[in-house]
């Protein structure tokens, strides 16, 4: 990720693959690897991540363990 900032022309770098957990994602910003971190799957599996996270509830929040199927049942519920 280091040499993707480096060689990029001068604008924000925004990482959106697979993060799930603010620790990793805090690590990689602050290193100073990206600029921006994504989290759409955990942000599905936990809306309430970000506050949780600012809390320092880590261990309250509910991981996305990348299983989409649970998503899509979520989002077809009712329909046949």
């Amino acid at each position: 990720m280091a040499a993707i900032k480096q060689t990029a022309p001068p604008m924000p770098i925004f990482h959106a693959s697979r993060i799930v957990d603010p620790v990793h994602a805090d690590r990689i910003v602050a290193a100073g690897h990206v600029d921006v971190v994504g989290m759409t799957r955990a942000l599905i599996a936990d809306p309430d991540l970000p506050r949780k996270a600012r809390e320092g509830r880590l261990d309250d929040i509910r991981t996305c363990v990348g299983a989409t199927k649970g998503a899509s049942i979520g989002s077809t519920r009712g329909s046949r």
